[in-house]
């Protein structure tokens, strides 16, 4: 009932914490535990590979709030640069994968021929793609590069791990017998309603998850050789967005509905540990930002103030699932199968893991920004120049007065960013370079996290920032 912590000493030296039956890997090494009877054996295959990453790194403990003493402005600001110019923070994920990312038959039939010469082992398969998009934490820089900016977050011993192994949802367990009854449950009842009758929208959005590299396709015959396989049924659901130009428009989301239990009543999400989970905190932003506004008006009852917001673009799809979570989140549409490889809309535990990506960012642009040593012309995302500068047309309307708050607010005036799972919407008051700052210091921060785009690309990927938005409705305005 326990993780098992297991310490390999040799060529390497790394804790790696045992889940469930298979384990995270990393850097070649696979260990894979499994029931003799009552005793636990575990197998660990390590191939001769270069030691190519400092060993000091992996011994140390998981930093927590208030271990370390905090970075001086100078040495905060020569970490940024050393992440953007190092080769080591830039590894180009540019090997083409084996497996193929297409909606037709032929593409399922070739990637379940690849799926069988890893025995049907997602966590294999995944291994041998660690240098291509499939491997884990390709959208973002390596761990080890952004290390010693992060290490200092009490959200980091949470974040790396899901950076180098994938997002583990941690599930109660359900019999083999439960399972395959809801298995063939959903197998035989489908998807629901809104899928079968937009099928062409489900369609074209699946086309848009696959070409990405976001699910893989397979043959429905792969599902019985799957182990700890759970299969969620897909939905379609329409909402509002804007673009380009700020005119709203309909959007259509596929879902998986991994609430939707078969005859155990056992779903995933009715399985989630959500104990085990990081609070949720996106749900108070709105009031945060009220408070901010108000704190701000208090001061500076006669100077505008300014908000924006930038979008991460496909948020939950730029994180991993382990293989173990993977197989948890399978759907299927006719005679083709689907395993999910990032995150997915629907599953209970992603907010709260998502949470640890984005609030990591937010954290990190809030640092950027109260720096008075950093000159946002010089340090910058290299996105900056498309993104509209402040808006001072200011309306001719009087200020409205503000009333004193119940509670106390930090004294702020360089400006701060919120945060709502894939929102970041920076508030400032327009004194100096203020929103000039504020304007620049979000994509700074998704550019330090993310992986560069390369011009190689084997799949189809896109930058972490939506410019798109961000000309439609990020401007920071009054």
């Amino acid at each position: 009932p326990e993780p098992l912590q297991l310490t390999i000493l040799g060529t390497y030296y790394k804790p790696v914490l045992v889940r469930h039956t298979i384990s995270p890997f990393s850097h070649g090494i696979l260990i894979s535990p499994f029931l003799h009877g009552k005793t636990l054996c575990i197998s660990i295959h390590i191939p001769w590979v270069p030691l190519t990453f400092p060993l000091p790194y992996f011994t140390l403990s998981p930093h927590h709030a208030g271990k370390r003493p905090s970075l001086s402005d100078s040495a905060f600001l020569r970490i940024i640069p050393n992440i953007l110019e190092s080769p080591s923070a830039n590894i180009s994920r540019s090997t083409p994968p084996l497996f193929q990312f297409g909606l037709d038959r032929a593409t399922a039939v070739h990637n379940s021929s690849v799926f069988a010469s890893f025995q049907y082992d997602i966590a294999l398969a995944l291994q041998a793609h660690h240098n291509t998009p499939l491997g884990m934490g390709s959208e973002f820089r390596p761990s080890t590069a952004l290390h010693p900016l992060l290490c200092r977050h009490p959200l980091w011993p949470r974040l790396r791990p899901m950076l180098d192994y994938g997002a583990v949802v941690p599930l109660r367990p359900i019999s083999a017998e439960n399972r395959q009854s809801d298995l063939d449950y959903h197998l035989a009842r489908g998807n629901h309603m809104s899928a079968k009758q937009r099928k062409d929208k489900l369609f074209e959005l699946l086309h848009n998850d696959i070409i990405h590299g976001f699910c893989l396709p397979l043959t429905l015959d792969c599902l019985q050789h799957i182990n700890n396989a759970s299969i969620a049924p897909l939905g379609i659901q329409e909402q509002a967005t804007i673009d380009e130009f700020g005119n709203r428009k309909i959007k259509w989301r596929m879902t998986h509905d991994q609430t939707f239990p078969g005859p155990s009543g056992l779903s995933v999400n009715r399985r989630t540990i959500k104990e085990e989970l990081n609070p949720c905190m996106f749900g108070w932003v709105l009031q945060r930002i009220i408070m901010q506004i108000t704190s701000l008006c208090l001061r500076h009852p006669t100077t505008p103030i300014l908000i924006g917001k930038y979008d991460l673009k496909a948020a939950y799809r730029r994180a991993h699932l382990s293989p173990t979570t993977a197989t948890e989140c399978l759907t299927v549409i006719d005679d083709t199968l689907f395993i999910a490889l990032r995150m997915t809309f629907g599953g209970a535990a992603f907010p709260a893991l998502w949470s640890c990506h984005s609030e990591v960012i937010c954290d990190l642009a809030n640092d950027i920004l109260q720096c008075p040593a950093w000159d946002h012309r010089s340090i910058c995302s290299p996105l900056q120049h498309l993104l509209p500068p402040p808006d001072r047309n200011y309306p001719d309307a009087p200020f409205a007065p503000a009333f004193p708050l119940a509670v106390d607010i930090p004294v702020n005036d360089r400006g701060s960013v919120e945060v709502y799972l894939d929102d970041l919407p920076p508030v400032c008051v327009d004194i100096g370079d203020n929103a000039e700052r504020c304007a620049a210091v979000v994509p700074l921060a998704l550019h330090i996290f993310g992986r560069p785009m390369a011009l190689d690309e084997p799949i189809p990927r896109d930058e972490l920032l939506s410019v798109t938005k961000a000309l439609g409705e990020g401007r920071m305005s009054k």
